[in-house]
């Protein structure tokens, strides 16, 4: 089935990425990235395809996943001084439902917020209102607009 080929896919790069993470994450010298899932996310893939993209390019990597709860972020970000937070979303979240959220995410202003995933489309409005810095699908370029933020 399409649903049990996703995960046996994702668990099979998960698994992948994160023997490669740990044997190469310490030669990595650039900016720290967060990464996760917004709540109610699930799909890894996208994710865990941005985490590959970004330790190519030198980046040091947190990545927690999928379904992360936002208000737990603050306490992450100060533990592991992490210089940026991507988080991750496809169109199936609402938009409304995690305004608030990430209203209370930004008060903390502990360092920029990047939104990717096929969300960014379709909570646009949202994300811009709140000041996050979209990134949106394409993995390239998000890295580009990362690297803005560091030069």
């Amino acid at each position: 089935t399409p649903v049990a080929e996703e995960h046996f896919f994702s668990v099979f790069f998960r698994n992948k990425l994160g023997a490669r993470f740990h044997h190469r994450n310490t030669q990595n010298l650039g900016p720290r990235l967060l990464l996760a899932c917004l709540p109610g996310e699930y799909h890894e893939f996208g994710l865990l395809l941005f985490a590959l993209a970004a330790h190519d390019r030198g980046y040091r990597l947190i990545l927690l996943g999928g379904d992360m709860p936002l208000a737990e972020l603050p306490g992450v970000i100060e533990k592991t001084h992490c210089d940026a937070v991507v988080l991750s979303g496809s169109e199936h979240l609402c938009c409304d439902d995690l305004k608030q959220e990430l209203i209370n995410l930004q008060q903390h202003r502990l360092c920029p917020i990047y939104i990717g995933g096929q969300l960014t489309e379709q909570c646009q409005q949202v994300f811009t209102k709140l000041n996050l810095q979209i990134i949106g699908t394409d993995l390239a370029k998000a890295l580009d607009q990362i690297a803005l933020q560091f030069a």
